[in-house]
């Protein structure tokens, strides 16, 4: 496919398997590509974390002359960070099966510190709080959601995928679990963890 878009310009949706339907009947939650071989999900419900294992990503290039570029990728490893208690907000990075062949942009560097905090004054939404730090991707997940149209819902096979969900007891652990994962942050380790 080549480089058919830059990240500005993606849709990224994790979805559930379906023998047949739409992509929009299949979509769970809207993400954002971060390299070639990672996916975020910003805002996903632990009960979709512990299902996450069979679904896979869904993304889609904005309209062009040439029409709308789609890939569909399985998905090799997933973690989920979110904080103990807050079941209905955990961020889950996606390790794809195979890279995407989208380019994805260059983004501003953010610290794990920053991110922390943002996820504190945004109660943890993370996209919103990437946003902010000026690193998010498009839009919001509503847009993500317009842009599935009625594309085809086909599913992908393959072996599922190992997953960890890892609960945190403060948002600055979260910040500092995904800075670990996010190619344009960088992780610095809590004060309150010690050396």
């Amino acid at each position: 496919m080549g480089d058919v878009a830059s990240s500005e310009r993606l849709f990224v949706s994790l979805q559930a398997p379906m023998p047949a339907g739409t992509a929009i009947e299949a979509h769970r939650a809207a993400g954002m590509l971060l390299s070639p071989e990672l996916v975020l999900v910003p805002r996903l419900p632990l009960d979709l974390v512990e299902e996450a294992h069979e679904f896979h990503v869904l993304i889609v290039g904005a309209p062009s002359l040439e029409g709308r570029a789609v890939e569909r990728l399985g998905i090799s490893y997933l973690e989920a960070h979110g904080r103990e208690g807050d079941d209905d907000n955990y961020a889950l990075v996606i390790e794809l099966a195979r890279p995407s062949s989208f380019r994805v942009g260059t983004r501003a560097t953010i610290r794990s510190g920053d991110l922390g905090e943002q996820l504190q004054a945004r109660a943890g939404d993370v996209w919103r709080s990437l946003g902010d730090l000026g690193v998010a991707g498009p839009g919001s997940p509503d847009d993500v959601e317009k842009a599935l149209g009625d594309l085809p819902g086909a599913t992908i096979g393959g072996r599922a995928p190992e997953a960890r969900v890892v609960p945190h007891d403060g948002f600055d652990l979260v910040a500092w679990s995904l800075c670990a994962w996010v190619p344009f942050c960088h992780p610095r380790r809590p004060d309150r963890l010690g050396p």
